[in-house]
């Protein structure tokens, strides 16, 4: 049984603009053979150079074979040639950020993750205090 963050979350990811193009990617992966979508995948993913996801995790602790879960690994995987990518992830009021790249793309991704957070950390202190209501 999903929880109300969970729900809010999917729902989130099957609204609006999402789900045509969703629902439009599940047509075309099914509806031709696996060498022309993966023709047409590929090209279509020429023209991106970065991908980036962020994901609402829990925000309470979990529990796995009984004992707290204190932390969690993920990435977000590079499709073809696409040569950065960038994946979000909040997990028990923690923000993880993880940064894959092709060096060839981004020689240096420890330099992005570490602005990404000097940002956020900046960001944050802008923002410590402001009414949420409004």
């Amino acid at each position: 049984r999903m929880s109300e963050e969970e729900q809010r979350a999917a729902g989130k990811v099957y609204s609006g603009v999402l789900l045509p193009a969703f629902m439009a990617f599940e047509i075309l992966m099914y509806a031709f053979p696996g060498w022309v979508f993966c023709a047409i995948f590929k090209r279509f993913t020429r023209k991106i150079s970065c991908v980036m996801t962020n994901v609402p995790g829990p925000t309470t602790q979990r529990v796995f074979g009984g004992l707290p879960v204190y932390d969690l690994f993920f990435f977000v995987p590079i499709p073809y040639e696409v040569g950065v990518g960038l994946a979000v992830f909040s997990y028990h009021d923690h923000m993880l950020v993880a940064v894959q790249a092709d060096t060839h793309a981004l020689r240096r991704p420890d330099l992005l993750a570490k602005c990404w957070l000097e940002e956020f950390q900046q960001l944050k202190a802008e923002t410590v205090g402001l009414d949420r209501t409004k």
